[in-house]
């Protein structure tokens, strides 16, 4: 929940203290925000392919670690 609030849902970054704005740039919610706010209204605060490639670097390296860890099948009751 608290990472919706930091990804510029409701407000734009920009407002935000430096440290918060800073903390923002590493939530993928943000990137997704900005994204659906560019193809809406035609502005964004990053760019497109940017934005785009984090959110993909984001789903290989959660998919990866979800792949490890059915492989390992540590506490995975049969």
């Amino acid at each position: 929940m608290p990472m919706t609030y930091l990804g510029g849902m409701f407000y734009s970054i920009e407002i935000l203290p430096q440290f918060w704005q800073d903390a923002s740039k590493f939530n993928p919610i943000y990137y997704m925000v900005d994204s659906f706010r560019l193809g809406f209204l035609g502005v964004g605060t990053s760019d497109f392919w940017t934005s785009m490639s984090i959110l993909l670097i984001i789903i290989i390296v959660l998919a990866m670690v979800s792949v490890y860890l059915l492989k390992k099948g540590v506490n995975i009751k049969t």
